[in-house]
Protein backbone atom coordinates (compact mmCIF):
# COMPACT_ATOMS: atom_id res chain seq x y z
CA UNK A 1 0.00 0.00 0.00
CA UNK A 2 2.99 1.94 0.65
CA UNK A 3 4.30 1.77 -2.42
CA UNK A 4 1.39 2.16 -4.19
CA UNK A 5 1.09 5.18 -2.53
CA UNK A 6 4.42 6.83 -3.42
CA UNK A 7 3.94 5.64 -6.76
CA UNK A 8 0.64 7.84 -7.00
CA UNK A 9 2.05 10.67 -5.70
CA UNK A 10 4.58 10.50 -8.43
CA UNK A 11 2.72 9.99 -11.24
CA UNK A 12 0.42 13.15 -10.13
CA UNK A 13 3.92 15.54 -9.92
CA UNK A 14 5.03 13.58 -13.40
CA UNK A 15 1.28 14.77 -14.52
CA UNK A 16 1.62 18.47 -13.01
CA UNK A 17 5.01 18.90 -15.21
CA UNK A 18 4.43 17.88 -18.31
CA UNK A 19 0.35 17.09 -18.99
CA UNK A 20 -1.62 19.56 -21.03
CA UNK A 21 -4.63 18.42 -18.99
CA UNK A 22 -8.06 20.05 -20.56
CA UNK A 23 -10.20 20.72 -17.71
CA UNK A 24 -14.15 20.31 -18.00
CA UNK A 25 -16.99 21.51 -15.64
CA UNK A 26 -18.25 19.00 -13.19
CA UNK A 27 -20.19 15.83 -14.69
CA UNK A 28 -23.84 14.79 -13.84
CA UNK A 29 -23.61 11.31 -11.60
CA UNK A 30 -25.04 9.03 -14.85
CA UNK A 31 -22.18 10.34 -17.10
CA UNK A 32 -18.81 8.05 -17.40
CA UNK A 33 -15.85 9.49 -17.92
CA UNK A 34 -13.64 7.81 -20.26
CA UNK A 35 -10.05 9.36 -20.09
CA UNK A 36 -7.43 9.17 -22.44
CA UNK A 37 -3.66 10.35 -22.70
CA UNK A 38 -1.60 11.01 -25.56
CA UNK A 39 1.79 11.90 -26.25
CA UNK A 40 1.38 14.17 -29.23
CA UNK A 41 0.85 18.13 -29.37
CA UNK A 42 1.02 18.27 -33.31
CA UNK A 43 -2.46 16.73 -33.81
CA UNK A 44 -4.21 18.74 -30.83
CA UNK A 45 -7.00 20.86 -32.79
CA UNK A 46 -7.95 17.61 -34.40
CA UNK A 47 -7.86 15.56 -31.48
CA UNK A 48 -9.64 17.93 -29.58
CA UNK A 49 -12.31 19.34 -31.97
CA UNK A 50 -12.89 15.12 -32.38
CA UNK A 51 -13.31 15.03 -28.29
CA UNK A 52 -15.50 18.10 -28.08
CA UNK A 53 -17.92 16.86 -31.15
CA UNK A 54 -18.36 13.41 -29.42
CA UNK A 55 -18.42 15.02 -25.36
CA UNK A 56 -21.72 17.09 -26.95
CA UNK A 57 -23.07 14.16 -29.22
CA UNK A 58 -23.03 11.64 -26.24
CA UNK A 59 -24.60 12.66 -22.88
CA UNK A 60 -23.42 9.43 -21.22
CA UNK A 61 -20.02 9.89 -21.47
CA UNK A 62 -17.42 12.31 -21.23
CA UNK A 63 -13.95 12.33 -22.94
CA UNK A 64 -11.25 13.78 -20.85
CA UNK A 65 -8.27 14.27 -22.87
CA UNK A 66 -4.72 14.30 -21.47
CA UNK A 67 -1.38 14.97 -23.28
CA UNK A 68 1.82 14.42 -22.53
CA UNK A 69 4.80 15.54 -24.02
CA UNK A 70 8.93 14.34 -23.57
CA UNK A 71 7.89 12.28 -20.04
CA UNK A 72 5.02 10.11 -21.47
CA UNK A 73 7.05 6.69 -21.11
CA UNK A 74 7.75 7.56 -18.16
CA UNK A 75 4.09 8.68 -17.07
CA UNK A 76 2.89 5.24 -18.67
CA UNK A 77 5.67 3.50 -16.67
CA UNK A 78 4.79 5.05 -13.52
CA UNK A 79 0.89 4.68 -13.83
CA UNK A 80 1.51 1.05 -15.15
CA UNK A 81 3.11 0.15 -11.76
CA UNK A 82 0.70 1.92 -9.83
CA UNK A 83 -2.27 0.66 -11.76
CA UNK A 84 -3.98 3.84 -12.92
CA UNK A 85 -3.33 3.49 -16.27
CA UNK A 86 -6.40 5.17 -18.91
CA UNK A 87 -8.76 4.17 -20.62
CA UNK A 88 -7.10 4.30 -23.74
CA UNK A 89 -3.70 5.61 -24.14
CA UNK A 90 -1.14 6.44 -27.31
CA UNK A 91 1.48 3.72 -27.84
CA UNK A 92 4.51 5.43 -28.33
CA UNK A 93 6.83 2.16 -29.85
CA UNK A 94 7.12 -1.35 -30.11
CA UNK A 95 8.46 -1.82 -27.05
CA UNK A 96 6.29 -0.05 -25.19
CA UNK A 97 3.23 -2.05 -26.94
CA UNK A 98 4.98 -5.54 -26.37
CA UNK A 99 5.22 -4.60 -22.80
CA UNK A 100 1.89 -3.89 -22.17
CA UNK A 101 0.82 -6.81 -23.72
CA UNK A 102 3.41 -9.01 -21.41
CA UNK A 103 1.93 -7.75 -18.75
CA UNK A 104 -1.64 -7.98 -19.80
CA UNK A 105 -2.40 -4.52 -19.47
CA UNK A 106 -4.16 -4.36 -23.17
CA UNK A 107 -7.74 -5.77 -24.13
CA UNK A 108 -8.06 -7.67 -27.45
CA UNK A 109 -10.22 -5.83 -29.91
CA UNK A 110 -11.09 -9.03 -32.15
CA UNK A 111 -14.79 -9.53 -30.59
CA UNK A 112 -15.31 -5.70 -30.79
CA UNK A 113 -14.09 -5.06 -34.30
CA UNK A 114 -16.73 -5.28 -36.99
CA UNK A 115 -17.17 -6.31 -39.98
CA UNK A 116 -17.33 -2.81 -41.80
CA UNK A 117 -14.37 -1.93 -39.42
CA UNK A 118 -12.27 -4.79 -40.72
CA UNK A 119 -13.42 -3.55 -44.33
CA UNK A 120 -11.20 -0.41 -43.46
CA UNK A 121 -8.11 -1.68 -42.72
CA UNK A 122 -5.66 -4.16 -44.99
CA UNK A 123 -5.02 -7.17 -43.66
CA UNK A 124 -1.12 -6.85 -44.57
CA UNK A 125 -1.64 -3.82 -41.84
CA UNK A 126 -1.77 -6.58 -38.89
CA UNK A 127 1.62 -7.26 -38.16
CA UNK A 128 2.64 -9.90 -35.25
CA UNK A 129 4.92 -8.85 -32.58
CA UNK A 130 3.57 -4.80 -33.83
CA UNK A 131 0.02 -4.96 -33.36
CA UNK A 132 -0.78 -8.41 -32.83
CA UNK A 133 0.48 -10.82 -30.72
CA UNK A 134 -0.69 -14.53 -30.57
CA UNK A 135 -2.87 -13.35 -33.03
CA UNK A 136 -4.81 -11.39 -31.72
CA UNK A 137 -5.61 -7.48 -32.68
CA UNK A 138 -4.76 -5.01 -29.74
CA UNK A 139 -4.07 -1.94 -31.32
CA UNK A 140 -5.19 -0.29 -35.08
CA UNK A 141 -3.20 0.96 -37.79
CA UNK A 142 -3.42 4.98 -38.68
CA UNK A 143 -0.10 6.47 -39.97
CA UNK A 144 3.11 5.45 -40.77
CA UNK A 145 6.20 7.58 -39.91
CA UNK A 146 10.43 7.31 -40.36
CA UNK A 147 12.65 9.26 -39.28
CA UNK A 148 13.70 12.70 -42.00
CA UNK A 149 16.09 15.17 -41.90
CA UNK A 150 14.38 18.51 -41.11
CA UNK A 151 16.40 21.89 -42.79
CA UNK A 152 15.92 25.33 -43.29
CA UNK A 153 16.16 26.73 -46.94
CA UNK A 154 16.55 30.31 -45.66
CA UNK A 155 19.42 29.19 -43.61
CA UNK A 156 20.76 26.72 -46.39
CA UNK A 157 20.16 29.58 -49.07
CA UNK A 158 22.47 32.39 -47.10
CA UNK A 159 25.46 30.30 -47.04
CA UNK A 160 25.12 29.02 -50.63
CA UNK A 161 23.81 25.71 -50.29
CA UNK A 162 21.63 24.62 -52.95
CA UNK A 163 19.99 21.96 -51.14
CA UNK A 164 20.13 19.49 -47.84
CA UNK A 165 23.42 17.14 -47.17
CA UNK A 166 23.30 13.39 -49.27
CA UNK A 167 26.21 12.38 -47.27
CA UNK A 168 27.26 12.23 -43.62
CA UNK A 169 30.45 14.17 -43.95
CA UNK A 170 28.19 16.88 -46.17
CA UNK A 171 26.34 16.77 -43.16
CA UNK A 172 29.32 17.62 -40.86
CA UNK A 173 30.66 20.12 -43.64
CA UNK A 174 27.06 22.10 -44.07
CA UNK A 175 26.78 22.55 -39.98
CA UNK A 176 30.20 24.02 -39.58
CA UNK A 177 29.65 25.98 -42.79
CA UNK A 178 26.56 27.37 -41.02
CA UNK A 179 28.02 27.76 -38.07
CA UNK A 180 31.18 29.74 -39.03
CA UNK A 181 29.23 32.29 -41.60
CA UNK A 182 26.00 33.02 -39.39
CA UNK A 183 26.98 32.34 -35.61
CA UNK A 184 27.80 35.36 -34.87
CA UNK A 185 23.98 36.04 -35.52
CA UNK A 186 23.30 33.17 -33.35
CA UNK A 187 22.79 30.78 -35.69
CA UNK A 188 24.28 27.28 -35.73
CA UNK A 189 24.46 24.47 -37.96
CA UNK A 190 23.12 21.29 -36.08
CA UNK A 191 21.04 20.61 -33.03
CA UNK A 192 19.40 17.29 -31.57
CA UNK A 193 17.76 16.86 -28.53
CA UNK A 194 19.82 15.26 -26.26
CA UNK A 195 18.55 15.97 -22.89
CA UNK A 196 17.54 12.21 -22.65
CA UNK A 197 20.53 10.66 -25.52
CA UNK A 198 19.10 8.07 -26.38
CA UNK A 199 15.55 9.38 -27.18
CA UNK A 200 17.69 12.13 -29.20
CA UNK A 201 19.65 9.79 -31.34
CA UNK A 202 16.49 7.76 -31.86
CA UNK A 203 15.78 10.70 -33.67
CA UNK A 204 17.70 9.89 -37.25
CA UNK A 205 21.35 8.14 -36.03
CA UNK A 206 19.23 4.82 -35.74
CA UNK A 207 18.97 4.87 -39.25
CA UNK A 208 22.30 5.37 -40.31
CA UNK A 209 23.19 1.71 -40.40
CA UNK A 210 19.75 0.43 -41.91
CA UNK A 211 20.14 3.32 -44.89
CA UNK A 212 23.77 2.10 -45.20
CA UNK A 213 22.95 -1.54 -45.88
CA UNK A 214 24.00 -2.94 -42.49
CA UNK A 215 20.29 -4.68 -40.76
CA UNK A 216 21.50 -3.40 -37.24
CA UNK A 217 18.82 -1.49 -35.42
CA UNK A 218 19.31 -0.29 -32.18
CA UNK A 219 22.73 -2.29 -31.93
CA UNK A 220 20.82 -5.74 -33.10
CA UNK A 221 22.33 -7.87 -36.01
CA UNK A 222 19.63 -9.51 -37.38
CA UNK A 223 21.90 -11.65 -39.44
CA UNK A 224 23.80 -12.58 -36.34
CA UNK A 225 21.21 -12.70 -34.13
CA UNK A 226 22.94 -11.60 -31.23
CA UNK A 227 23.85 -7.43 -29.92
CA UNK A 228 26.97 -5.95 -32.18
CA UNK A 229 27.53 -1.61 -32.15
CA UNK A 230 30.17 -1.88 -34.09
CA UNK A 231 29.08 -0.46 -37.22
CA UNK A 232 27.90 2.62 -35.32
CA UNK A 233 31.55 3.72 -34.68
CA UNK A 234 31.89 6.49 -37.87
CA UNK A 235 28.32 7.95 -37.14
CA UNK A 236 29.07 8.57 -33.97
CA UNK A 237 32.54 10.17 -34.15
CA UNK A 238 30.73 12.20 -37.00
CA UNK A 239 28.39 13.32 -34.49
CA UNK A 240 31.05 14.52 -31.75
CA UNK A 241 32.80 16.30 -35.10
CA UNK A 242 29.93 18.41 -34.99
CA UNK A 243 30.01 19.03 -31.33
CA UNK A 244 33.48 19.54 -30.90
CA UNK A 245 33.91 21.94 -33.53
CA UNK A 246 30.95 24.24 -32.06
CA UNK A 247 28.61 23.35 -35.09
CA UNK A 248 25.80 21.76 -32.48
CA UNK A 249 23.18 24.77 -30.93
CA UNK A 250 24.93 25.25 -27.16
CA UNK A 251 22.92 23.41 -24.85
CA UNK A 252 21.56 20.27 -26.98
CA UNK A 253 22.80 18.50 -24.05
CA UNK A 254 19.79 19.48 -21.85
CA UNK A 255 17.25 20.27 -24.83
CA UNK A 256 13.71 18.41 -24.76
CA UNK A 257 12.45 18.20 -28.54
CA UNK A 258 9.57 21.00 -28.02
CA UNK A 259 12.58 23.62 -27.28
CA UNK A 260 14.36 23.03 -29.99
CA UNK A 261 11.92 23.67 -32.36
CA UNK A 262 10.98 26.83 -31.08
CA UNK A 263 14.23 27.19 -32.04
CA UNK A 264 14.19 26.44 -35.07
CA UNK A 265 11.48 28.29 -35.74
CA UNK A 266 12.99 31.46 -34.80
CA UNK A 267 15.60 30.51 -37.58
CA UNK A 268 18.42 29.86 -35.28
CA UNK A 269 18.82 26.03 -36.25
CA UNK A 270 19.88 24.65 -39.64
CA UNK A 271 18.81 21.08 -39.23
CA UNK A 272 17.84 18.55 -37.25
CA UNK A 273 16.68 14.80 -37.22
CA UNK A 274 13.27 13.55 -36.26
CA UNK A 275 10.20 12.00 -37.09
CA UNK A 276 8.50 12.11 -40.48
CA UNK A 277 4.41 12.87 -39.37
CA UNK A 278 5.16 15.38 -36.69
CA UNK A 279 6.17 18.80 -38.30
CA UNK A 280 4.09 20.07 -40.36
CA UNK A 281 1.19 20.06 -37.73
CA UNK A 282 4.10 21.44 -35.49
CA UNK A 283 4.95 24.86 -37.34
CA UNK A 284 1.52 25.37 -38.57
CA UNK A 285 -0.02 25.16 -35.11
CA UNK A 286 2.33 24.90 -32.31
CA UNK A 287 4.98 27.24 -32.85
CA UNK A 288 4.01 28.85 -36.26
CA UNK A 289 7.20 30.37 -37.86
CA UNK A 290 7.78 32.26 -41.33
CA UNK A 291 10.69 30.21 -41.80
CA UNK A 292 10.56 28.17 -45.31
CA UNK A 293 11.77 24.65 -44.20
CA UNK A 294 11.35 20.74 -45.77
CA UNK A 295 12.40 17.66 -45.11
CA UNK A 296 14.46 15.39 -46.69
CA UNK A 297 16.15 11.77 -46.49
CA UNK A 298 18.91 11.33 -43.57
CA UNK A 299 22.10 11.23 -45.35
CA UNK A 300 23.92 7.94 -45.58
CA UNK A 301 27.89 7.51 -45.80
CA UNK A 302 27.80 7.36 -49.68
CA UNK A 303 25.17 9.55 -50.20
CA UNK A 304 22.90 6.87 -51.92
CA UNK A 305 19.82 4.47 -49.67
CA UNK A 306 21.52 1.36 -50.66
CA UNK A 307 19.33 -0.47 -47.93
CA UNK A 308 16.18 0.82 -46.21
CA UNK A 309 15.03 2.86 -43.91
CA UNK A 310 12.85 1.77 -40.74
CA UNK A 311 8.84 2.13 -41.24
CA UNK A 312 7.35 2.62 -37.94
CA UNK A 313 3.16 1.31 -38.49
CA UNK A 314 0.29 -0.28 -36.96
CA UNK A 315 -0.23 0.96 -33.61
CA UNK A 316 -1.89 4.26 -32.56
CA UNK A 317 -4.16 3.42 -29.38
CA UNK A 318 -5.06 1.04 -27.38
CA UNK A 319 -7.82 -0.04 -24.75
CA UNK A 320 -6.52 -0.88 -21.38
CA UNK A 321 -8.13 -4.43 -19.90
CA UNK A 322 -8.85 -2.97 -16.66
CA UNK A 323 -11.05 -0.47 -18.33
CA UNK A 324 -14.45 -0.13 -16.06
CA UNK A 325 -16.51 -0.07 -18.94
CA UNK A 326 -15.33 -1.39 -22.26
CA UNK A 327 -18.70 -0.68 -24.48
CA UNK A 328 -18.22 2.79 -23.66
CA UNK A 329 -14.45 2.56 -23.47
CA UNK A 330 -14.78 1.13 -27.23
CA UNK A 331 -17.22 3.59 -28.75
CA UNK A 332 -14.62 6.68 -28.01
CA UNK A 333 -11.91 4.46 -29.35
CA UNK A 334 -14.80 3.94 -32.42
CA UNK A 335 -14.93 7.70 -32.75
CA UNK A 336 -11.63 8.48 -32.58
CA UNK A 337 -10.94 6.01 -35.86
CA UNK A 338 -13.77 6.73 -37.37
CA UNK A 339 -12.81 7.07 -41.22
CA UNK A 340 -14.46 10.53 -41.20
CA UNK A 341 -11.38 11.15 -38.63
CA UNK A 342 -9.03 9.44 -40.15
CA UNK A 343 -9.24 11.08 -43.25
CA UNK A 344 -9.27 14.04 -41.95
CA UNK A 345 -6.68 13.52 -39.55
CA UNK A 346 -4.24 12.48 -43.59
CA UNK A 347 -6.00 15.41 -45.51
CA UNK A 348 -4.64 18.31 -42.90
CA UNK A 349 -1.41 16.99 -43.29
CA UNK A 350 -0.47 15.65 -38.97
CA UNK A 351 0.44 12.06 -40.51
CA UNK A 352 0.53 9.63 -43.84
CA UNK A 353 -2.19 7.41 -43.82
CA UNK A 354 -1.40 3.81 -44.33
CA UNK A 355 -4.97 2.55 -44.69
CA UNK A 356 -5.54 1.90 -47.95
CA UNK A 357 -9.41 2.86 -47.55
CA UNK A 358 -8.44 6.20 -46.36
CA UNK A 359 -5.96 6.95 -48.76
CA UNK A 360 -8.60 6.07 -51.47
CA UNK A 361 -10.97 8.39 -50.13
CA UNK A 362 -9.31 11.10 -49.41
CA UNK A 363 -7.97 14.76 -51.50
CA UNK A 364 -4.39 14.28 -51.53
CA UNK A 365 -3.21 16.44 -48.46
CA UNK A 366 -1.59 19.99 -49.17
CA UNK A 367 1.22 19.20 -46.55
CA UNK A 368 2.66 16.28 -48.62
CA UNK A 369 2.51 18.94 -51.71
CA UNK A 370 4.31 21.03 -49.95
CA UNK A 371 6.60 18.60 -48.25
CA UNK A 372 7.03 15.99 -50.06
CA UNK A 373 9.55 13.76 -47.99
CA UNK A 374 6.55 13.68 -45.55
CA UNK A 375 5.47 11.02 -47.64
CA UNK A 376 6.74 7.58 -47.51
CA UNK A 377 9.14 6.63 -49.85
CA UNK A 378 10.02 3.46 -51.83
CA UNK A 379 13.01 2.87 -49.34
CA UNK A 380 10.84 3.13 -46.74
CA UNK A 381 10.08 -0.45 -45.10
CA UNK A 382 9.02 -2.16 -41.82
CA UNK A 383 11.19 -4.16 -40.51
CA UNK A 384 10.68 -7.08 -38.74
CA UNK A 385 10.60 -7.17 -35.32
CA UNK A 386 13.23 -6.46 -32.97
CA UNK A 387 13.85 -7.81 -29.33
CA UNK A 388 11.71 -5.82 -27.15
CA UNK A 389 12.51 -4.68 -23.62
CA UNK A 390 16.23 -5.64 -23.28
CA UNK A 391 17.84 -3.68 -20.40
CA UNK A 392 21.06 -4.15 -19.73
CA UNK A 393 22.76 -2.94 -16.41
CA UNK A 394 24.21 0.35 -16.19
CA UNK A 395 24.01 2.95 -19.12
CA UNK A 396 22.24 2.52 -21.89
CA UNK A 397 23.39 2.75 -25.33
CA UNK A 398 22.51 6.55 -26.06
CA UNK A 399 24.09 7.36 -22.71
CA UNK A 400 27.62 6.06 -23.10
CA UNK A 401 27.34 7.28 -27.14
CA UNK A 402 26.99 10.62 -25.61
CA UNK A 403 29.71 10.23 -23.95
CA UNK A 404 31.59 10.87 -26.95
CA UNK A 405 29.54 13.01 -28.83
CA UNK A 406 30.01 15.65 -25.86
CA UNK A 407 33.84 14.53 -25.68
CA UNK A 408 33.55 13.10 -22.03
CA UNK A 409 35.30 9.99 -22.97
CA UNK A 410 37.13 9.50 -26.72
CA UNK A 411 37.40 5.67 -26.00
CA UNK A 412 34.81 4.59 -28.51
CA UNK A 413 36.06 1.15 -28.81
CA UNK A 414 36.00 0.52 -25.30
CA UNK A 415 32.43 2.02 -25.34
CA UNK A 416 31.26 -0.36 -28.33
CA UNK A 417 32.48 -3.46 -26.86
CA UNK A 418 31.01 -2.64 -23.62
CA UNK A 419 27.71 -2.20 -25.03
CA UNK A 420 28.33 -5.46 -27.14
CA UNK A 421 29.26 -7.27 -23.58
CA UNK A 422 25.81 -5.84 -21.55
CA UNK A 423 23.50 -6.00 -24.39
CA UNK A 424 23.80 -9.24 -25.65
CA UNK A 425 23.94 -10.69 -21.64
CA UNK A 426 20.57 -8.79 -21.08
CA UNK A 427 19.36 -10.37 -24.62
CA UNK A 428 20.38 -13.57 -23.28
CA UNK A 429 18.38 -13.76 -19.95
CA UNK A 430 15.24 -11.75 -21.45
CA UNK A 431 14.84 -15.65 -23.16
CA UNK A 432 15.56 -17.43 -20.19
CA UNK A 433 12.94 -15.18 -18.29
CA UNK A 434 10.51 -15.71 -21.48
CA UNK A 435 10.22 -12.31 -22.66
CA UNK A 436 12.17 -12.66 -26.14
CA UNK A 437 12.58 -15.47 -28.62
CA UNK A 438 15.73 -15.94 -30.24
CA UNK A 439 15.49 -13.83 -33.51
CA UNK A 440 18.03 -14.50 -36.43
CA UNK A 441 17.76 -13.88 -40.33
CA UNK A 442 21.12 -14.59 -41.56
CA UNK A 443 20.70 -13.90 -45.04
CA UNK A 444 18.37 -10.98 -44.64
CA UNK A 445 19.07 -7.62 -46.89
CA UNK A 446 18.29 -4.49 -45.68
CA UNK A 447 17.56 -3.66 -49.37
CA UNK A 448 15.08 -6.33 -49.59
CA UNK A 449 13.45 -7.19 -46.02
CA UNK A 450 10.44 -9.52 -47.84
CA UNK A 451 12.77 -11.95 -50.15
CA UNK A 452 15.46 -12.64 -47.61
CA UNK A 453 13.78 -13.33 -43.81
CA UNK A 454 14.64 -16.71 -44.09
Amino acid sequence: MKNHKMLSALLAALMLISACLFTVPAMAEDVTEITVWTKDRHDQDLLLSIVDQFNKENPDIHINYEQYTDNYPQVIEIASSAGELPDIFCINNTPMITQAYQRGQLAALDSLITDEDKARFDASLFIEGINMFDGQIYSLPNTGLTLRLVYNQDIFERVGLSGPPKSIDEMVADAKLITEQLGGEGVYGFALPLANPQSGFQRGFNQFPLIDGYPVFEGFDYRQGKYDFTVYKPYVLALADIWNSGAAFPGCESLNIDPLRTQFAAGKIGMYMTYSHSEWGVYMDQFPTDQRWQYAQIPSTSGEIVGSQSLSAGYWYVINSATKDLEKTWRVYSAIYSQENLIKYYEAGYGVSVVPSVIAAATAPSAIAAVPYMGIQPTDKIWPVAPQNVVPEGDNWGARFAEVVFGYNNDIDGIIADLNERYQAAYLQSIEDGFNTQIQYPNLAANDLTNTMN
